[in-house]
């Protein structure tokens, strides 16, 4: 029988504050000076609002501050207006007391005949239509429901057909990008138990130094990454995977170089470049000790001097090999926090200088083993942008793929190789078939290393120069891919 609305109060042209004597304390003159500069704040924030933005509504902006000023005091507390129909509002802070009712809006004093919460007004509606013995609507609340109503439902109908349009729309371009356009010759029995892996020659002086040192700083590496939550390998080419099942890739392609070629590679160059240090480093020791043990015109003491000193030579020999290991190992001791800000990249991976891969803390120690920077960095780079180029000019790339393919109605990918790549990256008989390069790809997008990003950029242009003119070229190509798989 009565409609209501929120009290209108006048702009306040003044806020201050003052704390009753109920909550006295050590701590009155920095709670009051708190309390002080929270006003200042609500007036200036009235006087002077954001761009675009009204003022709040006074009674508005009295009741947002209500929580403000009562956490100053961290504990019960009663937040009060007085003068909010003048505009000097006074702000009064006291301690409650047990006859206080459960819900105070700080305006009670100013209510209308003394009585109610002071932050409404009622009055008699007319022509009120009787709902029942104890609900009643006013007639222009009725009318009011009735447009609302009518225009709520046309907008919603409008709304819905306008949905329903859309998302039809996108599930038609969700089915058609992820409709398979791969073409593939699957193989046949005898070319499947035809298939020859690619296994390197055997050496062993080179395996057994390159296993030792691989695995050694493989252990420190796989601590560091259990730390920060990855707990398999291939967490990055997951990630990838998953990603491009999302978006509707045709082909994921597997766009490094076989690993079994760069570890033979990396042994052969670690041999190679280390074998001197090693055969110095052990004959140090050896001519120590045998010299200790074969004379007596020296003292003990300075005998396990000669020993000791011959071991740190020996270090010092071995420390291009052992630094790596070293380094890891550091970052592996750390928590995951630190692990994560030692290995953050905090400089443009693309550009620059890109002589130098950016190389991180721990991660790639690796690339300081003698001869390992060309094997593992700069001659996977040249390989990586040679794949990706080719993908992107629809030439037969050199990596194996997976495929995406329907079986029974569902998504599946088929993993394959390409259509005339090289044997050594694409050995016949590996996989479900050999799958044709597509043409005309609107994106191509490659996952790799930060370490690689400068490397690729920087033989991008001659990997896009040998695509455009493949045909012209193609013993150029051939030549540059043989060079790169060769172990």
């Amino acid at each position: 029988r009565f409609a209501v609305q929120p009290r209108v109060l006048p702009p306040f042209t003044s806020l201050s504050v003052r704390m009753d004597s109920s909550l006295q304390g050590p701590d009155t003159e920095a709670q009051q000076a708190q309390l002080e500069r929270i006003c200042a704040e609500i007036q200036a924030q009235q006087d002077t609002p954001f761009p675009g933005e009204e003022p709040l509504p006074t009674l508005a902006c009295l009741l947002k501050a209500r929580p403000r000023l009562a956490a100053v005091f961290g504990g019960p507390v009663v937040i009060a207006y007085n003068g909010v129909e003048t505009g000097k509002v006074e702000v009064i802070a006291k301690a409650p007391k047990p006859t206080d009712p459960a819900f105070v809006s700080g305006f009670e004093s100013s209510a209308v005949d003394g009585e109610g919460l002071g932050i409404d007004t009622f009055r008699p509606a007319k022509n009120a239509i009787k709902l029942s013995n104890k609900m009643f609507l006013p007639e222009e609340a009725l009318e009011r429901l009735k447009e609302q109503g009518a225009a709520a439902f046309a907008a919603t109908a409008s709304e819905k057909a306008q949905q329903l349009e859309a998302a039809s729309q996108a599930v038609l371009r969700k089915l058609e990008a992820l409709r398979p356009r791969t073409s593939y010759l699957e193989w046949d029995r005898a070319e499947m138990d035809g298939f020859v892996p690619l296994v390197p020659e055997p050496n062993p002086a080179a395996d057994t130094l390159g296993d030792l040192m691989t695995l050694l700083y493989a252990k420190y590496q796989a601590a560091a990454a259990r730390k920060c939550g990855l707990t398999s390998s291939g967490a990055a080419w997951q990630a990838a995977l998953q990603a491009g099942s999302e978006v509707g890739s045709q082909q994921l392609l597997l766009i490094d170089r076989p690993t079994v070629v760069t570890e033979r590679k990396l042994a052969d160059a670690l041999l190679e470049k280390s074998s001197a240090r090693i055969f110095g480093a052990v004959s140090l020791v050896l001519s120590s000790i045998v010299g200790g043990i074969a004379t007596d015109i020296l003292p003990e003491s300075t005998e396990f001097g000669l020993v000791v000193g011959a071991f740190g030579l020996a270090i010092g020999l071995l420390w291009p090999l052992i630094g790596p290991v070293t380094e890891i190992s550091k970052l592996a001791d750390l928590s995951a926090e630190e692990i994560e800000a030692a290995v953050a990249v905090r400089e443009p991976i693309a550009s620059g200088d890109l002589s130098q891969p950016l190389k991180l803390f721990g991660e790639d120690a690796i690339l300081d083993w003698p001869g390992a920077l060309d094997v593992v960095i700069r001659e996977r780079d040249a390989y990586m942008a040679r794949t990706v180029a080719a993908a992107a000019s629809g030439q037969s790339p050199l990596s194996p793929a997976y495929v995406r393919d329907n079986k029974n109605g569902s998504p599946v990918w088929r993993f394959m190789v390409p259509e005339g790549a090289p044997e050594a990256a694409a050995p016949r008989g590996l996989g479900d078939g050999a799958y044709t390069p597509l043409k005309g790809a609107r994106r191509v997008v490659a996952v790799v290393g930060t370490a690689h990003v400068k490397g690729i950029v920087r033989e991008w242009p001659q990997a896009v120069q040998e695509e455009e003119g493949l045909k012209q070229q193609e013993k150029q190509w051939s030549r540059t891919v043989t060079q790169l798989l060769q172990c």
